[in-house]
């Protein structure tokens, strides 16, 4: 019988040595129970005739090496054995059976020493004895039956041998075939013991190599994610895996009960039938059907049947996929075709189709706009070779031949002229890439947008040649991200090179005057107080060194939670304004001060006068008439020095002297100072809330005085007759304000926005018959400020007005 082994040949003897060592083993209990009956029947035997304490100590030696034999069985079927520790237990076994079989060799010369017919007995007993023994207990391996036989076979011929008679030789000849046909029998036993074990272990083989693979093949099926029958001719099933009973909803021993004609429908047909008959081994069909599952519902599989052919029938594989979803995304694909197919025809630009034939462009397709743009002209090309159209456009052929071997998107626009219109255009056309050999070509007609880009351009160019001859900019901050934005005018005017000066805030502030720092602060903070719009006028020193004036004018925007996120604006260059100014502004203080020295003596004179202090007693219509001049003389000295503030305002020159003033102490002065004014309109001057105690703020006492007295002479000069004005003080823990309030009409709300500006006045009557310069508000405010102060109207409940002028304490 020839063997398939699964196992390499040196583990397989192992497993047949480790067997017939149990064998040795498991036999010990009969070689013992052997040598127990067969000596101690000897030792009835031999009673009569041998000395009792010999015979004992003969029978203990043999009960003791049996003993022997017995622990080491008992500790080798206890234990759990690796190749080295099997050897280990089989030598020890080859050792107790030299041991037992030298006791025995020795018991044939001490058991018969004499030649008598009772010690040849107890020898030819013993041989067959121990022979038998021998054979049934030790034949499972050759070395311990040929190691007990030999020296018994040795020991029981000399034995014999020793009688020096016929009948010895003839004993000792038959006691040899005897140990040689005991010999054969064993060899014989060993053999078969060993192919019966063989043949044992290879069946064990087989068996788990059969499992194996069926388990294996059990693994595979339940796991594939196809579904999987097994059918013969008639189309009854033999084998189904798991995912078939999971797809058609049964349980895998109701579909060993159905046949295909209960899952396919389209299996009734006789077509099919033959296929399946007609299939030879090795090849395969492959079918689109439809199966029904257990609840009658119906969906599209794809089939692949095989044959296995069998010693005595023919099976059928069956591989089943359920191409549901499959099905659904080729419909799916296939409706988006025919959406694609329809967007390339609403596409609204002309759009083309090139595909590549040999070397060559040749136009396949076209949509509905491309028809219209050529008035149906479009559908004589079709077909029609790129070289043939665009013989005269080289760039065209070129830019879709790149477009194909690049495989990338191509953008371009270009000038185009209509042969058959006789029209020049301007084109916007895009070339993108269709796998696999395809170029599609969008061409946009854009000469109105090229027309007006061109005069955006021109306007553009208009504009910034306006921006160099007036030196105005634009600018744009967002300041959030604190990205900036100029115009390449706001670059000329400070000089920088706009390719290597950024626009950035760090830059435009390093360029401010030192000087006016603070007012750039003072923007600044107005902006956090909310103030939407600014007009500055700040100094600049350029790239080169040279000092600029700068007019700023914009807007800020602000953010839902009233913080500043943006700013527009323009930016001016009035340099030369600015030096006019001041030359007039020179001129105009020269002039002032000129004027300011004769008219000091021409009013000194006529206060003399007008007091009587010099000359006789002159007449009414003199007295009046001096009175007369001094007025204006005053009035004319009045406007000589706000002239003078304004060009020290407007020059920069204006400087304070601040120190701490009590403004208890000055607020008093000022109202005597007022006083005799007050008599005079016939007006009464009132003071409110004024402490004992003084409150100290740091002021230049004479420029702050200059505005108490523009404040309260206004007040007192618009109040009626008989009517009161009244000023308070109000203090807290960060500044002091100045109430100034009168009762007369008021300033009407479109004079407002103008209230504190240069040379302003309201149009009202009374304001025409009281005079002024219209200076008076504008310095005072500039002087409060100058205060890091501030200056407010306010309309009072009675119609009149209320100027409030606040300090920070001192």
């Amino acid at each position: 019988m020839e063997l398939h082994l699964s196992k390499p040949p040196e583990s397989f003897n192992n497993d047949i040595f480790r067997e017939q060592v149990h064998q040795l083993y498991r036999g010990t209990w009969l070689a013992v129970t052997t040598t127990l009956i067969i000596s101690s029947l000897l030792m009835l035997a031999l009673w009569q005739h041998m000395p009792h304490n010999q015979l004992i100590w003969w029978w203990l030696s043999l009960q003791l090496s049996a003993m022997v034999r017995v622990f080491l069985a008992i500790g080798f079927l206890r234990t759990r054995h690796n190749d080295v520790s099997l050897r280990s237990w089989y030598h020890s076994y080859l050792v107790s059976v030299v041991i037992s079989a030298l006791i025995w060799a020795v018991s044939i010369f001490w058991l018969a020493p004499e030649n008598r017919w009772e010690s040849q007995a107890v020898i030819v007993y013993s041989i067959v004895g121990i022979s038998a023994g021998a054979f049934t207990t030790l034949s499972y391996l050759r070395t311990p039956f040929i190691i007990f036989v030999s020296i018994l076979c040795l020991t029981l011929g000399f034995r014999f041998l020793t009688f020096s008679s016929q009948s010895g030789y003839i004993l000792a000849a038959a006691s040899i075939f005897l140990i040689l046909g005991l010999s054969v029998g064993a060899r014989f036993f060993y053999n078969t013991n060993r192919q019966n074990i063989s043949y044992r272990y290879a069946g064990e083989i087989q068996r788990n190599a059969l499992q194996s693979s069926e388990k294996r093949y059990r693994t595979l099926i339940d796991t594939a994610v196809d579904a999987f029958f097994l059918h013969d001719e008639t189309g009854r099933f033999v084998d189904v895996n798991q995912q078939a009973c999971r797809s058609l909803g049964y349980s895998r021993d109701e579909l060993l009960g159905l046949s295909v004609h209960d899952i396919d429908p389209s299996a009734q047909s006789l077509s099919l039938g033959n296929k399946w008959t007609s299939l030879h081994e090795g090849e395969v069909l492959t079918i689109q059907s439809v199966h029904k599952r257990k609840d009658g519902n119906l969906f599209p599989v794809e089939v692949r049947l095989g044959v296995i052919q069998g010693d005595h029938e023919k099976l059928f594989s069956v591989l089943v996929r359920d191409i549901t979803e499959r099905t659904l995304a080729e419909e799916k694909l296939r409706l988006s075709e025919e959406q694609a197919k329809a967007q390339y025809r609403s596409i609204p630009v002309p759009t083309y189709t090139w595909q590549r034939k040999d070397a060559d462009f040749v136009l396949i397709d076209y949509n509905e706009a491309a028809e219209i743009f050529t008035h149906g002209a479009v559908n004589y090309f079709i077909g029609m070779s790129l070289n043939d159209m665009y013989k005269d456009e080289p760039e065209i052929r070129d830019d879709i031949a790149r477009c194909l071997e690049e495989k990338q998107f191509i953008e371009k626009e270009m000038p185009y002229f209509f042969s058959k219109a006789n029209r020049h255009a301007y084109l916007a056309v895009k070339y993108a890439f269709v796998p696999p050999d395809r170029v599609m070509v969008h061409t946009e007609d854009i000469s109105e947008r090229f027309r007006a880009e061109q005069a955006v351009l021109e306007s553009r160019e208009k504009l910034a040649m306006a921006q160099r001859i007036a030196k105005l900019g634009n600018w744009e901050w967002d300041l959030k991200t604190g990205a900036i934005d100029w115009s390449d005018e706001i670059f000329r005017i400070f000089e920088y090179e706009k390719q290597k000066v950024a626009s950035t805030a760090e830059n435009f502030m390093s360029a401010i005057h030192p000087d006016d720092i603070k007012l750039v602060s003072a923007s600044e903070e107005r902006a956090h107080k909310g103030e939407r719009y600014f007009d500055e006028e700040w100094r600049i020193y350029t790239k080169t060194g040279s000092l600029k004036y700068i007019h700023l004018r914009g807007e800020r925007f602000f953010n839902q939670e009233g913080e500043p996120i943006r700013m527009v604006g323009t930016l001016q260059d009035i340099t030369e304004r600015k030096q006019a100014e001041i030359t007039k502004n020179e001129f105009v203080s020269t002039v002032s001060h000129e004027i300011r020295t004769p008219l000091t003596s021409i009013l000194g004179s006529l206060s003399l006068l007008k007091n009587k202090v010099v000359g006789e007693q002159a007449s009414p219509q003199a007295e009046e008439m001096i009175r007369v001049a001094y007025d204006n003389s005053q009035r004319l000295l009045t406007l000589i020095n706000d002239i003078l503030d304004l060009s020290k305002i407007e020059a920069g020159k204006m400087r304070l002297r601040l120190q701490p003033v009590a403004l208890g102490a000055f607020l008093h002065e000022a109202v005597r100072a007022n006083q005799g004014y007050c008599e005079l309109k016939q007006v009464s001057l009132i003071t409110e809330g004024i402490p004992n105690d003084d409150v100290t703020v740091m002021a230049d006492t004479d420029r702050l005085m200059q505005v108490m007295n523009n404040l309260i002479s206004n007040a007192i000069k618009f109040s009626p007759v008989g009517s009161r004005v009244r000023i308070g003080l109000h203090n807290d823990d960060r500044q002091v304000c100045i109430r100034i309030e009168d009762e007369g009409p008021g300033i009407s709300p479109e004079f407002l926005p103008r209230l504190f500006d240069k040379f302003s006045q309201s149009n009202a009557s009374n304001t025409r018959l009281s005079g002024g310069t219209g200076l008076g508000l504008y310095i005072s405010k500039f002087i409060v400020e100058q205060h890091d102060g501030g200056i407010a109207y306010e309309p009072t409940d009675k119609g009149g007005a209320c100027f409030i002028v606040c300090l920070p304490r001192g």
